[in-house]
């Protein structure tokens, strides 16, 4: 069983990691292919942060890691 103070830290991570999103796509350009580099290494970041700690794989057996 994971705290609630966790479970608030991760949503502030997602949320910043959503409006770093919003902001590199909109305020900043580093060009189309860097701007999409950019934004999938986000999603990719936001993703396993929801796979690891909401969906509890980070406390669940390891083979489930290497399926995902």
């Amino acid at each position: 069983v994971m705290s609630l103070k966790l479970y608030f830290t991760i949503f502030a991570i997602l949320i910043f990691f959503t409006a770093l999103t919003v902001i590199t796509a909109k305020l900043i350009d580093f060009g189309s292919t860097a701007n999409a580099i950019i934004a999938f290494a986000i999603a990719i970041t936001k993703a396993l942060l929801v796979m690891g700690y909401f969906m509890h794989l980070k406390y669940d057996e390891k083979i489930y890691r290497y399926i995902i």
